[in-house]
């Protein structure tokens, strides 16, 4: 076995958005700090036509394509396929998707980050859910450690897979440095010069799919202009998946003039959108942890956001919670923002108290702390994944 080495699973990281390819480049950095335990980061050799950001001294790539890494994680969970070889048998394997593979003597770390694939699966492609459905619970019930974002979350996997509650862990996310307050008129200066925006505005930062609710968003947006708001919404993410309809509920709007899209944007810009906006709107159905909000706070921007699933965990009472469901209760805190400058002001603080909590040091502490005790393990024994 590669001796006393941690494999993580990069895949998702080399494709260019999502937030489970932002964890795994979180991870990435982390790993190659010089405290941190030795490790190598694998993937399939036809991963997407960008050329990987590490050098040759970091890097294990699998000898065979992306296809049949897919069909491997389900072959592993389903079948009893145990790739030590395949992978260089190292001590540690990280699956930041959750996917696996299992292991017969490798020690496995899979990282849930949610359950929507089981419990809204209309939100996904079929490919995704099939995937989902045929990998997570049993790489979650043979993996020495299950990592979940939040309470939330964990809670989930342990009902849902009867999972052993001694062997899931919640080690929520981390809030970048670079997100933070702005000087005054600097955050205003950058959005216009940037993008042509000026304040006042309504942002939301996600890639458009299902669970990030834009039906509600534009229903509150129309409400707050029919008040008179003068402002403009801005909406920063990607192109995701099943969004057709999404797209044609933004086209179809009367205020559809009024909605900005920002496909592109770098982590500075987005520092600047959130110390710009009136309001940071976040109506989500259902998130694993919500870095958005988390950001949002870090740059003092007001927060509205739901009362549902991991994001009353991060935002706590530094911003207004609002059921996902309840489109008048959105825009009656959207319109409350706009017209109370003290009220932004006070949530504003508390949000920049409260993302203090989630600081990367913390993070990358748990994680080290985490890697070294399933290192200490050594080699399990050959044991059934059933």
């Amino acid at each position: 076995m590669s001796e006393s080495q941690v494999h993580l699973d990069v895949f998702a990281a080399l494709y260019p958005s999502g937030g489970i390819g932002r964890y795994t480049r979180e991870l990435t950095a982390l790993l190659q700090r010089p405290e941190a335990p030795p490790a190598r980061f694998v993937y399939p050799r036809d991963a997407p036509d960008i050329r990987p950001p590490w050098s040759a001294g970091w890097t294990a790539p699998l000898p065979w394509g992306s296809r049949r890494m897919r069909v491997l994680w389900t072959l592993s969970a389903r079948a009893g396929i145990r790739p030590d070889r395949e992978f260089g048998e190292p001590a540690v394997f990280h699956s930041p998707t959750g996917y696996g593979p299992l292991f017969r003597r490798t020690r496995l770390i899979v990282t849930v980050h949610d359950l929507t694939a089981f419990t809204h699966p209309k939100w996904h492609y079929w490919r995704t859910v099939f995937l989902a459905q045929n990998t997570l619970p049993w790489a979650a019930r043979h993996a020495d450690r299950v990592l979940c974002d939040s309470e939330f979350v964990r809670g989930e996997v342990i009902s849902t897979f009867h999972v052993d509650p001694s062997r899931v862990v919640t080690v929520p996310l981390a809030v970048g440095d670079e997100f933070r307050p702005l000087p005054a008129g600097e955050a205003e200066a950058h959005v216009q010069r940037r993008f042509g925006i000026e304040p006042p505005f309504v942002l939301h930062v996600g890639t458009v799919e299902p669970r990030k609710n834009h039906a509600s968003l534009m229903t509150a947006f129309e409400q707050l202009r029919s008040a008179g708001f003068p402002g403009k919404l801005v909406l920063v993410g990607n192109d995701g998946w099943l969004m057709e309809p999404i797209l044609r509920r933004i086209e179809t709007s009367p205020e559809a003039g009024q909605v900005v899209r920002l496909r592109s944007t770098e982590d500075q810009d987005l520092t600047a959108l959130y110390g710009a906006c009136t309001a940071f709107a976040y109506p989500s159905w259902d998130e694993g942890f919500g870095l958005p909000p988390l950001e949002a706070m870090a740059c003092g921007a007001a927060c509205v956001t739901s009362s549902r699933s991991s994001l009353p965990e991060v935002v706590g009472d530094a911003g207004i919670l609002v059921d996902p469901a309840d489109d008048e209760g959105l825009a009656s805190s959207l319109i409350t923002l706009w017209r109370d400058e003290d009220r932004r002001r006070a949530l504003g603080a508390a949000g920049i108290e409260r993302a203090r909590r989630f600081d990367r040091q913390s993070f990358v502490d748990r994680m080290f702390s985490i890697y070294r005790e399933v290192l200490a393990m050594g080699p399990r024994g050959a044991r059934s994944s059933a």
